[in-house]
């Protein structure tokens, strides 16, 4: 067995849900915000929209019958998404050299 690296370099991860319906679909709750993959963890784009920026995810929770996306920081409550259709995430671009 070999691990390979996926996600956003340079990200302190804290905790990852799958859609059980769609397990191409993975969010990853970060040191910066939320982030989502609709390809199984190829590319990654940033879904933090609603969210204050700056804020540490510490945890996440996909409850598959509402479609809805749960989101806990630090001190600063539990943002909720409603996901009826796949998720969009923005493009994260690339580090550049």
């Amino acid at each position: 067995m070999t691990w390979i690296q996926l996600g956003v370099p340079d990200l302190i991860y804290r905790d990852v849900a799958i859609d059980r319906a769609n397990p191409q679909h993975i969010f990853a709750a970060s040191n910066a915000g939320v982030f989502a993959s609709i390809d199984g963890g190829l590319t990654w784009g940033n879904m933090s929209d609603g969210i204050p920026a700056g804020l540490v995810i510490s945890a996440l929770s996909f409850n598959a019958m509402s479609r809805q996306l749960a989101a806990a920081t630090y001190g600063r409550g539990v943002y909720v998404l409603n996901l009826e259709l796949p998720p969009r995430p923005r493009p994260t671009p690339r580090p550049r050299p």
